[in-house]
Order: structure tokens, then C-alpha cells, then sequence
């Protein structure tokens, strides 16, 4: 009875870590494709941080990066598979502001939240939709933390990673 107490334990362990490390590749699975060291390049911002989903107000993206003092400045989210279709209808439908060329099979930019500046842009590459979408500069509410040009370059790395 023992042995068998002691495989069964093992078993659990060993399905438990297998689920542990399957849940931690899954949210690690598009850093890669989009670090802190580009989002510093893009934005001539140095010290930015990623964080992870939920672990601070603001952070609800996929990736999700920080300046220096720990204010969200950028999110972005991976939708796949029958999922990429519907995000990008969707985020069309909210935030379209005008079609952007030369950026995956479709790509558009625009703006999250009424009278906010443009600070959105989310295009398809392949069997992904990926949006970015990048925060008011709260020390001038008029302004984001990076311009259309900046956001544009980086959601060009981005889909040349894809």
C-alpha cells in the first residue's frame, strides 16, 4: 500500500507540474516577439519593464510593459485561430480610425476611448490578430507615450517576428 501511495503521489506531482509548465509556456509564448528592449527602441523610452496580466491596473494585455517608475505604457494582445477573425471585426468596429498599408494581410490604427488621441493599431499576420494598444502620457493628457510613427515601427518587428 505504501509503493502504491507513493506512485500515486508521484503521478499527481508529476501532472501537476507537467499542467504548471504547459500554463506557463502558454502566457510566455509571444515574448519573443515583443520585448522591453523594442518597446525602448520604439519609443526612445529607457527603463521600460515588462509585467505580467493583472498584476497591476492597467496590465490586462498578453505583454504588457511598464516605464521605468511602473506605469503601464503599452499592452498588447495575440488572438489565434478562429479567435483572430473575430478580434479584429470586433476592435474594427470600436476603434477604427483609417487603414493602414504594408503591415500583415490587414491592418488598421485608431483610437481607444472618445477624444483620446490615436494610440491603436491592430493588423493580421497569418493565423494571428495582434492589437497594440499604447497609454495617455499622463503628464500631458493630449499626447501618448508614443507616437503613430513609433507605434507603426513597432508593430512592424512585431509582424516580422510572426
Amino acid at each position: 500500500m505504501g509503493n502504491l501511495m507513493c506512485n500515486r503521489n508521484g503521478t499527481i506531482f508529476l501532472l501537476f507540474s507537467i499542467g504548471l509548465i504547459c500554463i506557463l509556456s502558454a502566457q510566455n509564448k509571444f515574448e519573443k516577439v515583443l520585448t522591453a528592449a523594442d518597446v525602448s527602441k520604439a519609443s526612445g523610452i529607457n527603463g521600460i519593464k515588462p509585467v505580467a496580466k493583472n498584476s497591476q491596473k492597467g496590465a490586462t494585455g498578453d505583454l504588457n510593459f511598464t516605464t521605468a517608475d511602473g506605469t503601464v505604457m503599452m499592452i498588447a494582445q495575440f488572438f489565434a485561430g478562429s479567435a483572430k477573425n473575430q478580434a479584429y471585426k470586433s476592435s474594427k468596429q470600436y476603434f477604427f480610425k483609417e487603414e493602414v498599408k504594408g503591415l500583415g494581410e490587414a491592418a488598421f490604427k485608431g483610437f481607444v476611448g472618445v477624444g483620446a488621441p490615436g494610440n491603436f493599431i491592430a493588423f493580421i499576420k497569418g493565423d494571428i490578430c495582434v492589437t497594440i494598444t499604447v497609454m495617455v502620457n499622463v503628464q500631458n493628457i493630449k499626447t501618448n507615450m508614443m507616437s503613430w510613427e513609433q507605434l507603426l515601427a513597432l508593430a512592424k518587428v512585431v509582424a516580422g517576428r510572426l
